[in-house]
């Protein structure tokens, strides 16, 4: 029972749950899709260079755009990099025993 499990169980429960791996899932996925957008941003502008396009953004608005995208990286990054910190702190031994770890670990580092 959750009243017989000390502080730490009960965060490596939470850690390897399945609503815990969907939050995580999200942020991936919201990562991506910030990603895209960024991507899709600096190609606007490279093809306005090589006039594959006809309008740009505006060199007004772009330098906001790029702190913008630096801010969002970091913190994605930030949130990635706690993210596996926490769960190798917590989890301990039982974090190296799943291979998917060490993708996380890589893709945080």
């Amino acid at each position: 029972t959750t009243e017989t499990l000390t502080l730490l169980e009960r965060w490596q429960r939470r850690l390897l749950s399945w609503k815990y791996e969907m939050l995580i899932a999200c942020a991936l996925g919201l990562n991506v899709v910030w990603m895209a957008i960024e991507l899709q941003m600096a190609g606007g502008r490279i093809g306005y260079d090589v006039q594959v396009y006809a309008q740009q953004i505006s060199e007004d608005v772009w330098p906001a755009w790029e702190s913008a995208f630096l801010v969002g990286n970091l913190v994605f990054t930030s949130f990635f990099f706690f993210d596996v910190l926490l769960r190798m702190c917590v989890l301990k031994l039982i974090f190296w025993k799943a291979w998917m770890n060490y993708v996380d670990l890589a893709v945080a580092l």
